[in-house]
């Protein structure tokens, strides 16, 4: 088949964006749907369809010479926040599905609800907009659809650059909202989590829990299947809020086919291939292997969000309930020493330690500070130094949505800290360390370190293995659904 991948942003309509033009070089998912469609034997295209550049089926009764650029047997879109300023592509967006309204729509952002709720306001209809909506600064669909902001600051375009396009961008944004198209997201498989036998605990490599107590401890009682089966899933990243039909919610494990990097190769460098497989040292050419440091009792916590997380992180610390009370107040009662020496007793809730235990806590990808927004080739490094990572909860826990760095610090020999949710989605009901934060790890010694790294990464390729049949199957399931 003669496939597009494209999007409302640069990164989506763009081959190997993040190699050149991306601030923080992360590889982006549909890197490895690009080399998952072109193993597959399909021709794939990925671009931005301008405006007024027609989009159609190669069965389409138009079919030309004229035309062949433009004609596909599938359109894979990537949505996206319109009111982002990366967005810059949204117009290109809408009139594509407007022109192939049968296309897969995709995610590559987490923030699924954020999105469709841009989305929503900006299609909103004008019959539907009441005098308080104007009052609020909320116009009609003539006023958010090409608003000066979305129009000119988001896309450098001009009302009359797209104004004679209007119908197609209304019905673009229709198909979207009325949920019938197949949708795409990245994500780690949870059906290990309704099958409790799997992997059997004869070939774990040490003893493990028992599923039911696992089950039991995650759930927080709740252990009935119909339980678990709401508790984890791609569902969750769309909620009740958006209720997409979970019948046309299709995963894909990106893993196989993408490019993670290691110690090793940290600048991603060299010609790309869709064979390439990162778990062995390697040297390019002459350029020599620089050795993997010795690890440090170091923590290291990258988010782009660190106001969602705080909560989070903070209860990393093991900091008893009811210790925000002032100095003054704790020095009168003298309250028992917590295991957080460096997490002063104060009534600023907002404040961050700079240590858990005794070990440092190094915080990355604050947009408030430059230095510690580090470009993925230099937080490899940092995940190879450190004995742990710190992956903070989000609202989706339990769904599977993917990221790299599960696999990243596997193949590094770190520690993954995560919600207990996410740690069953990685590493199944045998994982035999569900309830421990952070302020459990900085306790152990050296080889208890060495063995939780091992485990880890020994269940998570036993539950999520590097198999590009299973990719392929994944993306041949989306691409042979009902349209």
């Amino acid at each position: 088949m003669k496939i597009l991948l494209t999007g409302f942003n640069p990164s989506q309509t763009t081959r190997n964006y993040h190699l050149h033009s991306s601030q923080l070089h992360i590889v982006p998912w549909h890197y490895s749907l690009y080399n998952c469609l072109v193993d597959m034997g399909h021709e794939v295209e990925q671009r931005s369809i301008p405006l007024g550049e027609p989009v159609r089926p190669l069965t389409s009764f138009y079919s030309t010479h004229e035309f062949d650029s433009s004609h596909y047997d599938e359109v894979i879109l990537f949505l996206g926040s319109p009111t982002q300023r990366v967005s810059s592509k949204f117009y290109e967006g809408l009139w594509t599905i407007a022109q192939f309204p049968n296309c897969i729509l995709a995610f590559d952002d987490w923030q699924v609800k954020k999105q469709w709720r841009g989305i929503m306001s900006l299609a909103a209809s004008t019959s539907a907009s009441s005098p308080e909506d104007k009052q609020n600064g909320r116009g009609n669909l003539e006023d958010k659809l090409f608003g000066r902001f979305v129009l000119e600051r988001v896309n450098k375009k001009t009302l009359e650059q797209v104004k004679p396009y209007e119908r197609e961008l209304r019905k673009g944004s229709d198909v979207i909202l009325k949920k019938r198209n197949r949708v795409l997201v990245p994500g780690f498989q949870v059906g290990h989590l309704f099958d409790r036998s799997a992997p059997s605990s004869s070939s774990s490599p040490s003893s493990s829990s028992s599923s039911s107590s696992s089950v039991s401890l995650v759930m927080e009682g709740k252990g009935s299947e119909k339980d678990v089966r709401e508790a984890f899933g791609a569902h969750l990243l769309f909620g009740e809020e958006i209720g997409y039909p979970r019948s046309r919610v299709f995963v894909v494990n990106p893993n196989p086919y993408h490019r993670n990097r290691t110690w090793e190769d940290p600048g991603h460098e060299g010609e790309e291939s869709v064979g390439w497989r990162d778990r062995r040292r390697h040297s390019r050419g002459k350029k020599e292997i620089e050795e993997r440091p010795r690890k440090r009792r170091r923590l290291n916590f990258a988010s782009l969000a660190h106001s969602m997380t705080a909560t989070w992180l903070k209860k990393q610390c093991g900091v008893p309930k009811g210790r925000g009370k002032s100095k003054a107040a704790a020095a009168t009662e003298n309250p028992p020493m917590t295991d957080n020496q460096h997490l002063e007793s104060t009534t600023n809730e907002d404040k961050i330690p700079s240590h858990i235990g005794t070990w440092p806590l190094d915080l990355y990808g604050d947009r408030l500070e430059p230095e510690k927004r580090l470009p993925e080739d230099e937080m490899i490094k940092v995940f190879a130094q450190d004995w742990a990572c710190l992956m903070p909860k989000y609202e989706h826990a339990g769904s599977g949505w993917w990221r790299a760095r599960p696999l990243q610090c596997a193949d590094t020999g770190s520690i993954l800290v995560a919600d207990d949710r996410e740690l069953a989605v990685l590493y199944g009901w045998q994982y035999p360390f569900f309830g421990r934060k952070a302020s459990d790890i900085v306790k152990l010694s050296d080889s208890e370190l060495e063995d939780m790294a091992s485990i880890q990464e020994w269940l998570l390729y036993a539950m999520h293995p590097l198999d590009k049949r299973v990719q392929r199957a994944e993306v041949s399931a989306v691409l042979h659904a009902p349209k």
